[in-house]
């Protein structure tokens, strides 16, 4: 190795000191010029230079591969912001599957998995990872790959076996199906041991699917089926085990499969009473939502159900209080397969069972009754045991259920068997005044098909109930209460922009009377300030009052009394604290906190309409049923009397007001059918039900009321002929009933 002498060494160093130095003294006299932000832009420019970051973005790559391999360079070496452009590209050049599989196969699927974590580099890096999995994941899952993959398995050589086991985890639950296939078939027998330890390979992507398969009828696939389960580590196994094991109807191969796996599993094998009610527990806790279940980011869980039509389980996603309703359902009914003679199991089986199939249906359709459905099997055990589920849904707050059961014990139950049950209310009546609106609707329905022909207890409230749900037009509307109609103003308009018709108060119980009269408040905005009740009192009346209950409410604290807004607010689901608004933006994000609260049991405005329409008519055969002398018309009457000034109610409101026989209602009729304002058909039908009110009653005006009807005809010479002719009508049925002034 050569040596320097240090005399050169100073010389050198010396030379590059002053090389710099006079390097130095030229940038600064090119500078001199210019103004001290220009040179520390420059010097700012200078130091972000990186040579391999000018290198990577000189425009070299151009195919998807090479903008991806930059953009992971470029994010390794701190600059996402470049790093996220290269992804962008990949993303507009819209690659097909084969584009995306061919980027996975080159770069590993890990890689993409990372890059969906990477938060810097978010969006366009978790957009990019999730297209390539998806792809990745549907080519492995394409039944043509899974079924080779799975035949495979039979290789004798080592490595093939490996990479297909390996393809077959890759694939997740789609790898199910074709590998219980493959362990149906007693010519693959050979292979069967084989199967299940890639089975119990698949992990825990295996187990909901492979449950679903216990509901299949066939014995040998289910003995099968259940001896894969046994080599998996779930806890969940042993409770799916416990029907196959214990109930009297199991196939003594499919009892001896469950055996073995329980054993594997448990300490000692349960008795059949033992059994059922472990499955009993699980299935409560199910349906009262007290065990989690996993759901994505939008509240959606996936529940794996047999298909017998396919002959293999199927995925699918729902809500996740349907997807536990419909999971209690089933364990429920493993309980009742064990233990069919115990009452508290057979009500919490058609609990859930209702529950689960109201969700399925949706909650604004009515369950079908035909043979065969979830409701006409219901309506099997008799009406005892339909009023217990009844009961049962309304104490706990299972509103699909108590609604279809209400519904059916109308259809196939007699008003003696349901109604006249003794001196308290039966469920039936009280579910007339459940805080759920559907329940109500079905309960009132119910009651009508029912025809009951004298008093029960609980009978005033169906009027109460139904008068109330008739009065909705469909109308969005919403109150607001503060101690001053200025202030109540100012933030109902910010509510009328949002499409809400809107109603002031200055006091508590101006705000219960307003609310009363209508079915369509969808939420109440009230000053922490109210008086009159105060609002903790004002609060507790709304939830006392069934047609109200659901109502959410937003208590609008301001300085020193928002304190209060969350005490009151504090034990109430349906209640929340907010602060007193000042702008639209504001409003409209209270008004979707509020709405979420009542999410589920919300019935949109058009629902809403059609039910009132329905409830009308039904209020019609009722007061037109000489058994029902019983009922209170008086509420009703005030609802119709309301209802037939609406355009949305008027056709149905004439119906009742026919009926009802009083003189309100017949000059109601009267004055429907003299009003040239409505339309023609309307005020024929409101002539032909006054024709009949009459013919009934007699005329039940006043002597000066039927002088003012011959008014209106002698100054109505110029009117049109339809008007002339009603009005004349009108007359008619007067003179004939010797009504004439």
């Amino acid at each position: 190795m050569s040596m320097c002498r240090p005399d050169v060494m100073r010389l050198f160093s010396v030379s590059a000191a002053l090389t710099a130095v006079l390097g130095a003294a030229c940038v600064w006299a090119q500078q001199v010029e210019r103004s001290a932000d220009e040179i520390m832009e420059s010097v700012q420019k200078w130091r972000q230079r990186d040579p391999l970051v000018e290198a990577l973005t000189a425009g070299d790559a151009t195919t998807p591969a090479a903008w991806f391999r930059v953009a992971m360079i470029l994010a390794d070496h701190q600059r996402p912001d470049l790093a996220k452009d290269y992804l962008k590209k990949i993303l507009e050049a819209k690659l097909d599957s084969a584009g995306l599989v061919e980027l996975s196969d080159r770069f590993g699927a890990a890689a993409f998995a990372r890059l969906g974590s990477r938060t810097e580099l978010a969006p366009e890096g978790r957009q990019l990872a999730d297209a390539v999995l998806a792809a990745v994941k549907k080519q492995g899952s394409s039944v043509e790959n899974l079924t080779e993959n799975v035949k495979k398995l039979a290789s004798a050589d080592a490595r093939t076996r490996d990479e297909a086991a390996v393809a077959l985890r890759r694939a997740g639950p789609a790898a199910v199906a074709p590998l219980v296939a493959a362990l149906a078939d007693p010519a693959r027998a050979a292979e069967h041991a084989r199967l299940r330890v890639a089975l119990a390979g698949l992990g825990s992507d295996a187990v909901r699917p492979l449950l679903a398969y216990l509901e299949s009828t066939d014995p040998k696939l289910v003995a099968q089926v259940i001896n894969a389960l046994a080599q998996l580590d779930d806890r969940d196994v042993s409770l799916y085990l416990l029907r196959p094991y214990a109930s009297p109807e199991s196939d003594p191969m499919v009892r001896q499969a469950a055996a073995a796996g329980l054993t594997r599993r448990l300490d000692r094998l349960p008795g059949p009473k033992e059994a059922a009610a472990v499955l009993a527990r699980r299935a409560r806790l199910w349906l009262d939502g007290q065990t989690a279940i996993r759901q994505d980011e939008t509240g959606r869980a996936t529940v794996w159900r047999w298909d017998a039509a396919l002959g293999q389980p199927v995925a699918k996603e729902y809500p996740a209080d349907a997807a536990q309703a419909i999971l209690a359902a089933r364990l429920a009914g493993d309980a009742l397969a064990i233990a069919p003679a115990d009452p508290a199991i057979r009500r919490l089986y058609l609990l859930a069972a209702l529950e689960a199939a109201s969700h399925e249906a949706g909650l604004d359709n009515p369950l079908p009754l035909a043979p065969g459905t979830p409701a006409a099997r219901a309506a099997e055990f008799g009406a005892e045991t339909l009023l217990d589920v009844l009961d049962d849904a309304l104490r706990t707050g299972h509103a699909p259920a108590a609604a279809a059961a209400a519904r059916i014990l109308g259809h196939a139950t007699t008003a003696e068997e349901t109604l006249y049950t003794g001196a308290a209310p039966s469920p039936l009546a009280r579910a007339l005044r459940s805080p759920d609106r559907r329940t109500r609707v079905a309960a009132g329905e119910a009651i009508v098909r029912l025809r009951p022909n004298q008093p029960f207890a609980g009978s005033s409230y169906l009027t109460e109930s139904m008068a109330f749900l008739a009065s909705s037009t469909g109308a969005r509307r919403a109150m607001v209460a503060a101690r001053n109609t200025a202030e109540a103003r100012r933030v109902g308009g910010y509510l009328a922009p949002l499409g809400f018709e809107v109603e002031t108060a200055v006091t508590g119980s101006e705000l219960i009377r307003r609310l009363l009269q209508s079915a369509d408040y969808e939420l109440v905005l009230v000053d922490a300030r109210i008086d009159g009740p105060p609002v903790g009192i004002l609060v507790q009346q709304i939830r006392h009052d069934a047609r109200l209950a659901s109502l959410p409410v937003g208590i609008l604290g301001t300085e020193g009394f928002y304190d209060l807004a969350e005490r009151v607010a504090r034990d109430d689901r349906l209640t929340l604290a907010l602060v007193r608004p000042h702008d639209a933006q504001t409003v409209r994000h209270q008004v979707e906190q509020l709405e979420m609260l009542a999410v589920r049991s919300a019935v949109a405005p058009e629902l809403r309409k059609r039910q009132a329409a329905e409830i009308l008519g039904q209020l019609a055969a009722l007061a037109a049923d000489a058994r029902t002398p019983f009922a209170d018309f008086g509420e009703v009457q005030r609802t119709v009397l309301r209802a037939a000034h609406s355009p949305e109610q008027s056709a149905g409101a004439i119906g009742v007001l026919e009926q009802l026989g009083s003189p309100e209602s017949q000059k109601t009729l009267v004055d429907l059918a003299s009003d040239s304002r409505k339309p023609v058909e309307l005020r024929k039908a409101a002539l032909s039900a006054m024709v009949n009110s009459v013919e009934r009653n007699g005329i039940l005006l006043t002597t000066d009321e039927i002088l003012a009807q011959y008014d209106l005809y002698n100054q109505s010479a110029a009117a049109d002929p339809a008007t002339l002719q009603i009005l004349g009508l009108i007359l008619d049925c007067f003179e004939a009933a010797g009504g004439r002034p």
